[in-house]
């Protein structure tokens, strides 16, 4: 079955296939790139970023807009971004964008940062994989700003987790999937059990809590990249990607 369809997709068509046009560039509101090869999983990433003042049409007002990126994985073939602007950052303008209301809703595995609002596309059938340099940013600001040995040690972890997916960037999807089965799994087994163990000693409240504590809870989606090459380990290539646009836009 295929569970990467954009909705009006026929089964067999597996090459980018945007849908045109109104609300975004080069996709409308409701659309969803298509970019898998067969055999491929369904994987894109998403991201959000106020825009700015946005001129309210007809009111002489402004009011502050919200841009959100949709992508194919840095590893795809097909660099396909699409940009979109609502006036809310409410989670239902992604589920809108996917068709996940629809009998023809899109199907496959979202990666995107912490915000609560995706959790909605998870009840609709969406898998979530979530980002691992946001978890990683929780522990360098630990580093940094409180000069915590929590923070030094974890972020030797992430480091080493980062350094295989450079080495693999470059190679095909199974073979990723396999090095990180390898590697990555082991190195994250290790760093769960340190975690947990860490999260005892540390005292309640405190932001070693809260940086220890968002990894926890979020272990599973952390860690689905291993299961599948197509996943990426961050959410880097779609925020790289919304960066200029939102900078431009504030």
């Amino acid at each position: 079955m295929d569970g990467c369809r954009r909705p009006g997709q026929r089964p067999e068509r597996q090459h980018a296939a945007p849908l045109g046009a109104r609300g975004s560039s080069g996709v409308g509101r409701g659309g969803a790139i298509n970019s898998t090869s067969p055999g491929s999983s369904c994987v894109r990433s998403a991201t959000h970023s106020a825009a700015g003042a946005r001129l309210n049409a007809g009111k002489g007002k402004t009011h502050r807009a919200y841009m959100w990126s949709y992508c194919t994985p840095s590893a795809n073939p097909v660099k396909a971004v699409v940009f979109e602007f609502s006036e809310t950052r409410s989670g239902e303008n992604v589920r809108t964008f996917l068709n996940l209301d629809t009998p023809s809703a899109w199907k496959g595995t979202l990666v995107t940062d912490g915000f609560s609002g995706y959790a909605g596309c998870v009840d609709k059938g969406v898998t979530s994989a979530q980002c691992m340099a946001h978890a990683r940013r929780k522990f360098h600001e630990l580093w940094v700003n409180h000069g915590s040995e929590v923070g030094r040690k974890a972020l030797r972890y992430f480091q080493s987790l980062f350094r295989i997916e450079r080495e693999i960037e470059d190679k095909a999807s199974d073979e990723r999937r396999r090095i990180r089965q390898r590697k990555s799994r082991r190195i994250l087994a290790v760093l769960h059990r340190w975690l947990i163990a860490q999260r005892q000693l540390v005292p309640q409240g405190s932001a070693t809590m809260k940086a220890i504590d968002y990894s926890l809870k979020r272990w599973t989606e952390l860690t689905r990249f291993v299961g599948d090459g197509d996943i990426p380990i961050s959410n880097n290539w779609v925020e790289n990607q919304i960066r200029p646009v939102a900078m431009t836009g504030s």
